[in-house]
C-alpha cells in the first residue's frame, strides 16, 4: 500500500516549509511576528481596513505528559507557533500575507465580487497543444524562483544554540515537493523517560518549551525517530489540506509561471485504465528506451531532478533538505507487486465509494477507520465492504503504487507531475461525494482526533494561515469546477435548489481582531433565481446567530435581509438551512461574504485600549519612558485644573485640604461660608448639615 516512508528534514524539526519572503528579516524573527505592511503603509492593511496583525489564535488540545513530551521537537505541532506569535487577519474576503489579495473564488477592489468559475479540465481529453503549454508551465516552474517563499535550511537546534537562521531561494515547484515531503516527514522525539528523569517537576508550556528542549540537548540524551505524526495524510485532514494545497499550488503557477488568468490544473481520470495513458512523450513523458525506470529522453521532464529524498541522511547531518538535485526523477508504471494493488481502480469501484460513506471520517479517524469516504477515497479501506484492510491499497494509494517510482513514496511523490493530475481527479470525487451529501459533508469532531487534523487546526505549513475547516468547502465557493460538473451547477442555479456548496459556508472567519471571537454578523451574497455561474450578485447584510440546537429566528431587515440574532462562532450553514435563506428572499442560492458589521461603540472602545496596549507593548525603552513622562504631564495638568477653586454666581469652590488639594463644593454654598472636610472624604458640611458634594477629588 502506499505505506508512511517519509522524508526526515532536521536533526530538530523546524522549519518552515513555506516560509513567507518578507517575513524572514531579523525584525520578524526577532518580533516573532508575520506581519507585512500593505500599501498603505500600515500593518495588514489596517489603515484601509483590510486587516489586522493579531496574535495566533490555535485551537487547544488536552494532552497528556508524554504526549506533550513526543511533539517537543516537532515545530509543526500547533502550526505556526514554533516560529510566530503574530500574523495578519484578513477581514472578509481579503486575503494574502498583508491581506492585499482576495480570497479563492473572489476578486475586485474590496473582493466583493464572485470570479468567474475556472474550469478544470480532463488531461486526456485537452488538444494536443494545450497540453503541451501546460507540460510547458508545469518545466519552466522548475527554473522560476518562488518569488513569495524561501526555505530555511538551518535546524532547530542549532538556532537554539545561537546560530542564525540560513534561508535559500526555491523554485516555485521544488516549493510544493517540499511543503508535501515536510508535513508528512518522520519526526525526532525524546525517549520517554528524558524529561521525568531530568526534569520531574517541569511543567512544559509553549512559553518554557524552547529553553526545556535547549536545556535537555546540552544533556546530550537520546532521541528517536517517529513516524506516527503526520499532518496531511491518514486523518481528516487528508481531502481538505490537499484541497488547499492543489489550489495554492494552482495559483502560485499562474500568477507567477503562466502570468494568465484562466490558468487551472487538470485531472488525470486514471479509471479502468490498464496502463497509464498520460505516460508518453506528448504528455508526462514516457519511457526510456536504454531504462525503463526513467523518462525518455522525448520529453523535458526527463531532465528533472528530485529533491528531499534522502531520509534520515539528514538527521545525521544536522540539518535539513536544502532543496538540491538528487537524481533522476524514477517511473515505472505497471510493475507493482500484485499483492498489494490490483491495478488502476476501475469505474465500479469509484462508484461504490462515493454513495457507501455518508460520513466523512469514523472512529479512530485514522487508516483504521471503516465505512470511513475519507478512509476509503485514501486507499486503506476496502472498497466493497467499506471495511479497514492495511494487506491491500486502493484508489489514491494503489496509484501511487502503480507508478512504481519516485511516486510511491510520499516524502518524494510530489516531485513527479503526475503527483498534480493525479490528485486533482482525487479532489473532483471529494467535490462529488460533498455535492451529494449535504450536512455530513462536514467534519466537526475533535475528541479521538489526532493533532493537526481537527478542523480548526491550521494546516501545516500555510502562509497565510489557513484552517483545516476552510478545505470542506466546495470547488465552487473556492471559485473553481471540474468539468463533468458544469452542467450539474448551472443546473442547480437555475432550478433554484441553490448550490450544493452551501453546505460548507464558513462563518468562523468573522471575528473581533481583538478578542478572536465573532462580534457583529455576516454579509451573504444572494444569487436570483436567474443567475448563471460566474455571475455577479448584490450583498444583502446579516447580523446573527444559532444556538446549540442548530436553530435560529430570523425578521425582515428591507430589501431581501432578514436578522440572525446571537453569536456565530465558526459555524456551518447545512443545505436545507442554506436553501431556507435562499427560499426567505427569493434567491436561488446563498453565499457567505464573511465581512464584519459596524461594531458598537463599547466595541469600538475596547478595540481603542487593546490597540493602545498593543502600541505601548511594541515600544522601545526610549519610547516607553517618552509616553510615560508624557502621560505624568497630562495627569498632573489634569490634577491642577481640578484644584483650581473660583467662586462662580451663587457657588463657590472651596479647598478644602491644602495637603492634597482635594476640593469640595455644593449647589447652594454662600460666599464665605466655611466647609469642613468630614474624615469619611465623601460628604460635606454645610450649615451644620451633612450633604453630598458634587465633585470630591
Amino acid at each position: 500500500m502506499y505505506l508512511p516512508v517519509f522524508t526526515v528534514y532536521l536533526f530538530i524539526s523546524v522549519a518552515y516549509a513555506q516560509f513567507p519572503r518578507r517575513c524572514t528579516d531579523s525584525e520578524s524573527l526577532r518580533a516573532r511576528e508575520c506581519c507585512p505592511t500593505f500599501t498603505d503603509d500600515s500593518k495588514c492593511g489596517e489603515s484601509s481596513n483590510r486587516g489586522i496583525c493579531s496574535a495566533i489564535n490555535t485551537a487547544s488540545l488536552d494532552l497528556t505528559r508524554n504526549e506533550t513530551i513526543q511533539l517537543l521537537l516537532d515545530d509543526r505541532a500547533f502550526w505556526p507557533r514554533a516560529f510566530y506569535d503574530r500574523a495578519c487577519r484578513c477581514y472578509g474576503n481579503f486575503d494574502g500575507l498583508d491581506c492585499s489579495s482576495c480570497k479563492a473564488g473572489y476578486q475586485g477592489d474590496n473582493c466583493d465580487v464572485r470570479s468567474a468559475l475556472r474550469i478544470r479540465r480532463n488531461f486526456t481529453s485537452m488538444d494536443e497543444t494545450d497540453i503541451q503549454k501546460f507540460v510547458a508551465i508545469l518545466d519552466k516552474s522548475k527554473r522560476v524562483t518562488s518569488e513569495n517563499y524561501v526555505i530555511l535550511v538551518t535546524s532547530y537546534d542549532r538556532i537554539l544554540a545561537g546560530e542564525a537562521p540560513e534561508f535559500l531561494n526555491i523554485s516555485v515547484y521544488n516549493l510544493f515537493v517540499w511543503m508535501h515531503a515536510y508535513v508528512s516527514r518522520d519526526n525526532l522525539v525524546f525517549q520517554d523517560d528524558v524529561i521525568n528523569r531530568l526534569f520531574p517537576d517541569a511543567d512544559i508550556t509553549q512559553e518554557n518549551r524552547a529553553e526545556l528542549v535547549r536545556e535537555l540537548l546540552n544533556e546530550n540524551v537520546n532521541l528517536d525517530v517517529t513516524a506516527d505524526v503526520d499532518y496531511a495524510h491518514e486523518g481528516p485532514a487528508f481531502l481538505p489540506w490537499h484541497r488547499y494545497y492543489l489550489l495554492k499550488w494552482e495559483q502560485e503557477l499562474r500568477d507567477v509561471v503562466a502570468n494568465d488568468v484562466t490558468f487551472t490544473i487538470p485531472y488525470w481520470d486514471w479509471r479502468d485504465n490498464q496502463d497509464c495513458d498520460v505516460c508518453n512523450d506528448v504528455m508526462m513523458g514516457g519511457n526510456d528506451a536504454d531504462d525503463v525506470t526513467l523518462i525518455s529522453q522525448g520529453s523535458p521532464i526527463s531532465k528533472w531532478e528530485i529533491i528531499c529524498s534522502k531520509g534520515n541522511d539528514y538527521i545525521e547531518a544536522g540539518t535539513q533538505c536544502t532543496g538540491a538535485p538528487e537524481g533522476p526523477l524514477l517511473r515505472s508504471p505497471g510493475n507493482y507487486d500484485p499483492s498489494k494493488i490490483a491495478g488502476l481502480p476501475t469505474s465500479q469501484e469509484v462508484d461504490d465509494v462515493i454513495v457507501m460513506s455518508t460520513a466523512y471520517d469514523t472512529d479512530d479517524y485514522d487508516v483504521a477507520a471503516n465505512q470511513s469516504f475519507r478512509n476509503l477515497v485514501e486507499g486503506f479501506a476496502n472498497t466493497t465492504t467499506g471495511v479497514a484492510d492495511p494487506s491491500t491499497s486502493y484508489l489514491h494509494n494503489a496509484v501511487h503504487l502503480f507508478m512504481n517510482g519516485t511516486m510511491s513514496e510520499v516524502a518524494t511523490s510530489a516531485n513527479d507531475p503526475i503527483f498534480v493530475l493525479h490528485h486533482a481527479y482525487v479532489d473532483s470525487l471529494y467535490e462529488l461525494w460533498l455535492r451529494r451529501r449535504g450536512i455530513q459533508g462536514r467534519f466537526d469532531v475533535t475528541e479521538g482526533v489526532q493533532l493537526g487534523h481537527r478542523a480548526d487546526d491550521f494546516m501545516v505549513p500555510f502562509f497565510p494561515l489557513v484552517r483545516n475547516r476552510a478545505g470542506f468547502a466546495t470547488s465552487t465557493r473556492l471559485g473553481y469546477v471540474y468539468d463533468y460538473m458544469v452542467d450539474e451547477v448551472n443546473n442547480d442555479v437555475a432550478s433554484g435548489d441553490g448550490l450544493a456548496d452551501d453546505v460548507t459556508t464558513q462563518l468562523g472567519d468573522v471575528t473581533d481582531p481583538a478578542t478572536d471571537e465573532f462580534s457583529a454578523g455576516i454579509n451573504f451574497l444572494l444569487r436570483p433565481p436567474s443567475a448563471g455561474v460566474g455571475s455577479k450578485f448584490a450583498a444583502t447584510r446579516f447580523a446573527g446567530s444559532r444556538n446549540s440546537q442548530r436553530n435560529f429566528r430570523s425578521r425582515p431587515l428591507g430589501e431581501g435581509g432578514f436578522t440572525l440574532e446571537g453569536n456565530l462562532p465558526n459555524v456551518v450553514l447545512t443545505a436545507g438551512e442554506s436553501q431556507m435563506l435562499a427560499a426567505e428572499n427569493k434567491a436561488a442560492a446563498v453565499d457567505v461574504i464573511t465581512v464584519p458589521t459596524t461594531a458598537t461603540v463599547w466595541e469600538k472602545v475596547k478595540t481603542w485600549f487593546v490597540n493602545l496596549a498593543r502600541a505601548i507593548r511594541n515600544m522601545t525603552l526610549r519610547q516607553v519612558t517618552w509616553f510615560v513622562i508624557l502621560c505624568l504631564l497630562i495627569m498632573a495638568a489634569m490634577w491642577a485644573f481640578a484644584c483650581l477653586c473660583r467662586s462662580r454666581r451663587s457657588r463657590k469652590r472651596h479647598c478644602c485640604s491644602s495637603m492634597t488639594c482635594r476640593c469640595c463644593y455644593d449647589y447652594g454654598m454662600q460666599d464665605g461660608e466655611e466647609v469642613a472636610l468630614l474624615e469619611t472624604k465623601s460628604d460635606v458640611i454645610v450649615k451644620g448639615k451633612v450633604m453630598k458634594a458634587k465633585t470630591y477629588l
